[in-house]
């Protein structure tokens, strides 16, 4: 079934989706039927925007889907547009968090064009014996795929420059952690000594990245005792780049799973779902296989246009309009 075909949750008007990232955005017009009617996509991300820049972006991207007459458009958004830099902040709710919490505490956005009413969906936090957390986006992403998902515990993966893991039951968020995996890869391969030894185009030489996961799981590496002999190997012994590349990424990856297995949270058997659009699913997918567990993929737009969809069911016109 086609994107524009996808049939969501009913809702009595038509809306606009937004999911807006650190680097990009993304948006759909949703019609009161619940389909999809188009999309639209632009690199203006929120952390290339002051707070003033947001209403003229969103306009020049969905503003062809605007009409001129008394009743504005609602416009329900989520991600790094209601953080501190973003447009204007929306509050944190706190862990555990359910669907209806996210709504009741949407934030409007300031818009001086009346054909858009727009509110923005908090993020979520923790700040207790497991450690204080912060996500902003990614809950959407989840929502979307509980909605239609059963009332069991799940461990949910969404991997990116901030990895982030939630654990879910009853439709609720419980408690996450969040790893600078995808940071951390991007400064020890592009500002360290090591970017003079590794190559990251091409094809994933993914033999490599399971050794380097292996290696970890194992004991035979540690992550900080490993990086040098990467840089150390390519001068002696002529390592391909390519091939340290991915040994890096399996190491990084590799110590973001060991975490997560000696403190319980991962455990041989266990089900993983994955929600990203990215290469990195297949890593995360063949790094959990080392450890034991198994990879449930979910597309990362799929399931925030969904997540969207069920908070604007439970948002009133009121809400969204007023």
């Amino acid at each position: 079934m086609s994107e524009t075909h996808l049939k969501l949750a009913a809702s009595p008007r038509d809306w606009i989706a937004v999911d807006w990232g650190t680097s990009s955005l993304r948006a759909w017009y949703v019609q009161n039927d619940g389909f999809v009617q188009t999309n639209a996509r632009s690199t203006q991300g929120a952390g290339s925007l002051t707070s003033s820049e947001f209403e003229r972006v969103l306009l020049d991207l969905v503003g062809p889907w605007l009409k001129v007459d008394n009743t504005p458009l609602p416009a329900v958004i989520c991600g790094m547009a209601g953080s501190r830099q973003g447009w204007v902040e929306a509050p944190y709710v706190p862990l555990p968090a359910s669907f209806s919490e996210l709504a009741q505490n949407v934030v409007r956005a300031p818009m001086r064009d009346t054909r858009l009413a727009p509110v923005i969906v908090p993020g979520v936090c923790q700040n207790n014996a497991a450690g204080p957390d912060v996500i902003r986006g990614e809950e959407t992403l989840l929502l979307g795929l509980l909605s239609e998902a059963g009332t069991q515990r799940r461990t949910f993966c969404l991997p990116g420059t901030h990895s982030k893991w939630v654990h879910t039951e009853n439709h609720r968020m419980l408690h996450s952690r969040t790893f600078l995996t995808g940071e951390l890869f991007a400064l020890v391969s592009q500002k360290s000594i090591l970017r003079h030894s590794l190559e990251g185009s091409g094809e994933m030489d993914l033999d490599a990245f399971r050794r380097g996961v292996t290696d970890i799981k194992t004991g035979s590496a540690s992550f900080l005792g490993s990086l040098f002999s990467i840089r150390a190997s390519h001068l002696l012994n002529g390592t391909d780049p390519h091939t340290a590349y991915a040994y890096l990424s399996g190491l990084i990856i590799g110590t973001e799973l060991k975490e997560l297995q000696e403190s319980g949270q991962l455990k041989p058997g266990d089900v993983v779902d994955i929600i990203a659009n990215s290469a990195l699913t297949r890593g995360y997918s063949s790094a959990l296989t080392v450890f034991g567990a198994t990879a449930c993929v979910h597309d990362g737009d799929m399931a925030a246009l969904k997540g969207l969809s069920r908070i604007r069911k439970d948002l009133t016109d009121d809400l969204v309009s007023n």
